[in-house]
């Protein structure tokens, strides 16, 4: 008989689990695109969010505005400065954007955060 101890050692680590799944993510999401449509004005145009690793030259998550008709992106620049946004996910009323981050260090510790952002339609921004 196996005792009880012997099998909780060899059982995952919840910070294992965690490492695992933030690994399955980026795996999925190298650059995690979610495109925000207004539904109750299709005027042909949608917002489209690109999280971005964070450093000298990107700074969180920016936002486009994407033509269907014609496949032209515009870029509506910086839409709002978060560090290392990896994975996004747009709320079915299409007014929030939620987001999943690596941060390098919090409590001396590598974890994740997640953040939630209002968007504004008219410019793109989050909030």
């Amino acid at each position: 008989m196996i005792e009880l101890s012997t099998r909780m050692k060899h059982l995952p680590t919840l910070r294992t689990v965690c490492v695992c799944l933030i690994a399955l993510l980026l795996f999925f999401v190298a650059a995690a695109c979610v495109e925000v449509s207004n539904p109750s004005a299709d005027n042909g145009q949608v917002l489209v969010y690109i999280g971005t690793y964070t450093g000298p030259k990107s700074q969180g998550i920016y936002a486009y505005r994407l033509d269907r008709a014609s496949g032209a992106m515009t870029s509506l620049g910086l839409a709002a400065e978060t560090v290392n946004p990896s994975f996004l996910a747009i709320h079915p009323n299409h007014r929030y954007l939620y987001t999943v981050s690596e941060v390098d260090s919090f409590g001396g510790k590598k974890v994740g955060a997640v953040s939630a952002f209002a968007i504004d339609p008219r410019t793109g921004k989050l909030t």
